[in-house]
């Protein structure tokens, strides 16, 4: 199970570094070398976070500071493009969740969502009595009726040939962790952006911690 986990997480971005790489390479020829320090470091954040964590629960806050180095990587490739808005109880900080779910989705966003004008970005997280209820919404491309029934199938994401699996394997690590006491809806119209919405166990103390295959 902790090899299925390491396998799953490695899989929901594997073109980052390629595509990192070439923006670096373009920063280092205009000479952007303030650019590439602040880059370079938020991806060094990214890695790290994303390679040490796989069968172990993280905090909310430290999902949310891997988010926003994420976020830092992606507004230097897509500069005034988009913006995210946080709305989360600080009581929830030290709440546990599996690492890379909320990142996945605002990852997601940055990557089908974007439209012309700037695009909305919001990560809301909320307690209700021991359900963590976690969303992340943009206002962006949105999707059809038929993909949002394969992605709540927990099917690959085929889009113009070529198959995603984020999403994909974001629902098969939460089985992992919580077998089927999770619940996952996406709510979405084209041109009208996308919601995503989760409701997972609370779990706070590092005793009552989840592992793979349950508790």
């Amino acid at each position: 199970q902790k090899a299925q986990l390491l396998n799953l997480q490695l899989q929901i971005n594997p073109h980052l570094l390629l595509n990192t790489l070439n923006t670096i390479y373009g920063l280092a020829e205009i000479r952007e070398y303030q650019s590439i320090q602040s880059f370079t470091m938020n991806l060094v954040k990214y890695f790290r976070y994303s390679l040490k964590n796989t069968e172990e629960l993280v905090t909310v806050a430290q999902e949310l500071d891997f988010i926003k180095s994420y976020v830092e990587v992606q507004k230097i490739r897509y500069p005034d493009k988009f913006y995210v808005v946080y709305d989360v109880d600080d009581l929830l900080f030290d709440e546990r969740i599996p690492p890379m779910i909320i990142q996945n989705f605002v990852e997601n966003s940055v990557k089908y969502a974007l439209k012309k004008t700037q695009t909305e970005i919001l990560v809301l997280l909320r307690r209700q009595g021991e359900r963590l209820q976690i969303s992340v919404c943009d206002d962006g491309a949105g999707m059809d009726g038929e993909t949002i029934r394969e992605l709540e199938k927990g099917r690959p994401y085929v889009r113009e040939g070529e198959t995603h699996v984020g999403i994909y394997n974001c629902l098969r690590r939460l089985k992992l962790f919580y077998g089927e006491d999770i619940r996952f809806t996406i709510t979405s119209q084209p041109g009208e952006g996308t919601q995503v919405w989760m409701e997972l166990p609370c779990i706070r103390e590092a005793g009552d911690e989840i592992t793979a295959g349950g508790r």
